[in-house]
């Protein structure tokens, strides 16, 4: 699938999503917090022997732990024997595969789980997304570029795929050193999906740590249909230096359902300054029409207040 040129975040406006727009970062976040928790949490299938999965924890491993995977495995031996599976019984071997399954999981958790994900929309105009991620329209849209540098791990989310990954794949990868069954992991563990998901039309980037990352452009701010004017006010002026970076406001279609979106009037706010407080402004202009002598002037002004 080609790579979208443009691709959305929808964030909660706060100190954070301040940061992302002037030090020009994105956050690959840790998977274990994600809402979803199936999501990069996958099941081992076990469609090879034993013995075969033995093998593939020990290289799991490596040979620093050897000795610690090696008593693991006994320990898995002992336990069968204490819950009288007899040695050779189909019983025996679906008990020790479903053992070495959870060690396989712990150890594919242990290899994968401290890697970064960033997560991106491909449209702004999502009502759900908007609701879900943006603080239910309070919130922004950042728009990024996708084409200043490549992105090899930048890929969609398979709403389609199943959760369980091969042990024969772990087999190929780590026993002999297959590296299309590496990749067939790798697409298990991070672009798989539920298909209840597949509103969000989600794309991924990997990297090897969760943390911020600066390799997206960023090149359109959309602000939420309820978004605070002050938050919209401080944002434009931040990017004041910016002419080229699109600004628009999210407001709703007339007509359906949908989304519409408009150019921000960037001169009008940057020509505003700070509001100063209305009581004392009410205050100082009560007091300036009653320094007044001239009394019809101070009906000029009255009139003027209640045609306006």
């Amino acid at each position: 699938m080609k790579t979208p040129r443009k691709l959305y975040k929808f964030r909660t406006f706060n100190v954070r999503t301040l940061r992302l727009i002037t030090d020009s970062e994105t956050f690959y976040a840790d998977p274990s917090e994600f809402n979803d928790p199936m999501d990069c949490d996958p099941i081992i299938e076990i469609d090879v022997a034993t013995s075969e999965l033995g093998k593939v924890y020990l290289a799991m491993v490596g040979r620093d732990r050897e000795p610690e995977a090696k008593q693991n495995l006994l320990n898995h031996i002992y336990n069968a024997d204490e819950h009288g599976l007899a040695k050779k019984s189909a019983e025996r071997q679906k008990y020790l595969s479903a053992a070495i399954a959870v060690d396989l999981k712990r150890e594919l958790k242990r290899e994968f789980g401290s890697r970064g994900v960033l997560s991106f929309g491909t449209t702004w105009n999502s009502p759900l997304m908007w609701s879900h991620y943006a603080d239910q329209h309070k919130g922004i849209c950042l728009e990024y570029s996708t084409t200043a540098m490549p992105h090899p791990d930048l890929k969609p989310v398979n709403y389609n795929a199943g959760r369980a990954i091969n042990a024969s794949d772990l087999f190929a990868w780590k026993v002999r050193g297959d590296e299309a069954a590496r990749s067939r992991v790798c697409e298990t563990y991070f672009y798989a999906k539920a298909p209840h998901w597949k509103y969000e039309r989600e794309w991924r980037d990997i990297r090897d740590k969760v943390g911020v990352g600066s390799s997206y452009e960023i090149s359109g701010v959309y602000f939420g249909h309820r978004c605070d004017d002050a938050a919209r006010i401080a944002v434009v002026k931040m990017l004041a230096d910016h002419p080229n970076l699109s600004l628009f406001d999210i407001g709703l279609s007339s007509n359906g359902f949908g989304l519409r979106r408009g150019p921000v009037d960037r001169d009008e706010i940057l020509a505003q300054g700070i509001r100063p407080p209305m009581e004392i402004m009410m205050h100082q202009f009560v007091q300036d029409i009653e320094d007044l002598d001239d009394g019809e002037r101070q009906e000029e002004i009255l009139t003027e207040i209640s045609t306006d």
